[in-house]
C-alpha cells in the first residue's frame, strides 16, 4: 500500500521574511555572468565538488531582472556549482543563435568547472530548454517540471496559455522534444495530471531512459508545491545521482505513478479537458484533426 502524500508546509502569513530575503541577496552577489548578448544570458556561482546543474529559466524568470530560479536548491546552499540559463526574448529558446551560444558558453564554462557529472533542470519552458538541450551541452541527467511538448500555435492550438509570448517568435527551430531525446541521457519529468498540461504530457513518447510521472491533484507548478512540501532538494538529489529506484519510491510517496503507453488524455482525461473537449468525451473520433492528442512510439 502507497504511503499518503505529506502535507504541505503552511506558509507564514504576512511580515518581512528577512532570511529568505538575505540568502536570496547572498545568491545574487555569488553570480557571475559568464556571457550575455540580447539574446541570451548565462550566470553562474561557484562551489565545491565535481556535480553541476544547469537551470535553464522558465517563461517570467527568464527577465533580466528576475532572481535565478531555484538556486539554492541548485546549489546545495552553495555545495555545488551551478550555472543558470535566461533566453532574454521570452521565446522558449527556439532562436538559432541564442541556441548557439547557451551551447557553446555553458559547455565551455562546465569544462573549466571540470564537471564529471552535470544535470539539466528547468520549470515549464525551462523545462522544455532542459529536454532539447541537455545531450548538446554535455547533461547525464535531466530534471524537468511541467515541461511543454512543443510550443509552436501552429501544432499545439489546444494549449491556450502564453499566447502572447508563442505568437511572436519568429521561427521555431527546435520543435517537439522528441527528436531530442539522447538514450545516453537519463530524463526524470514530472507533470501535474489536472489542468492543460494534459495536452502535453499526452504527446510525449515513452521509453527505457524517460522516468516521465504524472501527479495526481497536481497542476502547472509543480516545483512550487514540491518545494512547498519540503521535497524539492530530494526531487534533485534523486535525478542528479540518476537513481531510479529512490526516485520512483519517492514520486509513489508524493501521489506520482509512472506513466506509460496507455496513459492519455483519453484514460485519464481532467475536468480541464472534459470540459475543453467534449467531443473526444463522447467518444467522437478525432485523431486526425490538429488539435487531439496523441502518443507516437517509444524513444
Amino acid at each position: 500500500m502507497s504511503r499518503a502524500a505529506p502535507s504541505p508546509t503552511p506558509a507564514r502569513k504576512g511580515g518581512f521574511n528577512w532570511r529568505r530575503s538575505l540568502r536570496r541577496t547572498v545568491e545574487r552577489l555569488r553570480l557571475q555572468t559568464v556571457y550575455r548578448d540580447k539574446g541570451v544570458q548565462v550566470l553562474a556561482q561557484k562551489g565545491p565538488g565535481d556535480s553541476a546543474i544547469v537551470v535553464f529559466s522558465s517563461l517570467y524568470g527568464n527577465f533580466p531582472a528576475a532572481q535565478p530560479e531555484m538556486a539554492g536548491t541548485a546549489t546545495a546552499r552553495g555545495a555545488r556549482p551551478a550555472v543558470f540559463v535566461r533566453d532574454l526574448a521570452q521565446g522558449w529558446f527556439q532562436d538559432p543563435a541564442t541556441g548557439a551560444a547557451l551551447v557553446k558558453h555553458v559547455r565551455a564554462h562546465l569544462d573549466r568547472l571540470g564537471a564529471r557529472r552535470v544535470m539539466a533542470v528547468g520549470d515549464s519552458m525551462g523545462g522544455y530548454g532542459a529536454l532539447v538541450y541537455a545531450a548538446e551541452i554535455g547533461a547525464d541527467t535531466v530534471l524537468a517540471f511541467a515541461p511543454q511538448y512543443d510550443v509552436s500555435p501552429e501544432t499545439m492550438p489546444d494549449d491556450p496559455r502564453w499566447k502572447e509570448f508563442r505568437n511572436r517568435i519568429p521561427e521555431f527551430s527546435r520543435g517537439a522534444i522528441d527528436g531530442y531525446l539522447d538514450p545516453k541521457v537519463s530524463y526524470y519529468v514530472l507533470h501535474g495530471r489536472e489542468g492543460a498540461d494534459i495536452v502535453h504530457w499526452s504527446r510525449f513518447p515513452v521509453g527505457d531512459h524517460l522516468h516521465h510521472y504524472l501527479i495526481r491533484s497536481q497542476t502547472h507548478p509543480i516545483s512550487i508545491w514540491l518545494k512547498s512540501i519540503n521535497q524539492l532538494s530530494a526531487v534533485f538529489d534523486h535525478a542528479l545521482a540518476d537513481d531510479r529506484a529512490g526516485f520512483a519510491a519517492l514520486m509513489e510517496q508524493l501521489g506520482g505513478h509512472l506513466r506509460d503507453s496507455q496513459d492519455s488524455y483519453l484514460t485519464l482525461p481532467n475536468d480541464w479537458y472534459r470540459t475543453r473537449f467534449p467531443e473526444l468525451m463522447r467518444g467522437v473520433d478525432l485523431s486526425n484533426t490538429p488539435h487531439a492528442p496523441h502518443l507516437e512510439g517509444r524513444i
